[in-house]
This record gives structure tokens, sequence and C-alpha cells, in this order.
């Protein structure tokens, strides 16, 4: 139930599910290779490089994923959150989805409401109305009774 291929440069370790793969060291060690990836299959897979790190624990329904320069996600379940290099995002499966960066931010509690501005841009959305601004300060504002009536009639 055991098998090992290695040299100076890497290797492949199989132990009953556990398996190691790696490069760039003569051990199957986090501190020793420059690329290794690990787990026991279905349970946990997960990795680094000089570049990135990776974790998923299917039965926890977790995924964790890291580039060094440029983003950092983490799901579990149904929350997850994610941090790039400028903006940020929180969201909880299709219930909650909070994201901002600089000088703009968005939050969605689905069905609830909907907020978001972007520089002088902003809309909000909610079950009684819809208001909007533009860029250059246009405006829109309606509700559902709005909707119903048209041309001060109402509609059949």
């Amino acid at each position: 139930m055991t098998f090992t291929h290695h040299n100076e440069k890497g290797g492949f370790n199989l132990v009953a599910l556990f398996y190691c793969s790696w490069s760039g060291g003569s051990s199957c060690s986090a501190s020793g290779a420059e690329d290794i990836d690990y787990g026991v299959p279905p349970f946990l897979f997960a990795g680094r490089n000089e570049r990135s790190r990776y974790e998923l624990v299917p039965p926890l329904l977790h995924y964790f994923i890291t580039a060094r320069s440029t983003t950092r996600r983490s799901t579990s379940g149904p929350l997850g959150v994610e941090a790039p290099a400028r903006d940020r995002l929180v969201q909880c499966a299709a219930f909650l989805w909070h994201t901002w960066g600089k000088n703009e931010e968005h939050l969605t509690l689905f069905p609830f409401l909907h907020y978001g501005y972007e520089g002088t841009r902003m809309l909000l959305i909610n079950p009684l109305f819809v208001s909007a601004r533009g860029e250059q300060g246009e405006s829109t504002f309606a509700t559902w009774a709005m909707r119903a009536t048209e041309g001060g009639r109402r509609s059949t």
C-alpha cells in the first residue's frame, strides 16, 4: 500500500490514500520543496508554490486560495470572502453580496435590498421603490404603484 519515487529534484509518495508530489527539493516537506501538492482523496487536497497556496476540503465545502500579489479567496459552505489587490468581497450564497473598493461600494441582501455607489453614481432598489442618480446629477425615482398607472390613468 506504499509507493515512492524521488530524487534530488522532486518526487512522488503514496501511502494508502495519502499522496505527496513535490519538486525543487529532495523530500516531501513544506520547508524543503519549492512546489508541493498533497492530500487524502476525497477528503483533503492542498498545495503551495512560490506564487500561490490552496486548500480544498470537499466534505466541509471549504476552499481557500491565495496568490501572493493578486488575490485571496476563502469559501466555507455558503460563506465566501475574497480580497483582491484593490477591492473586497463578502458573500453568503444567494442572500448576501457585499463588495467595496476605492470610491465604490455595493451591498445586496436578496430579495430585500440592493444599494451601490461608484463615484457620484448611486442605485438603491428595495421592494417599495427604485432610486438612481447618474454621473451628471440626473436622477430617477419610481415606485411599483407608479408602474401600475400610465399617464395618470390606470392601465388595464
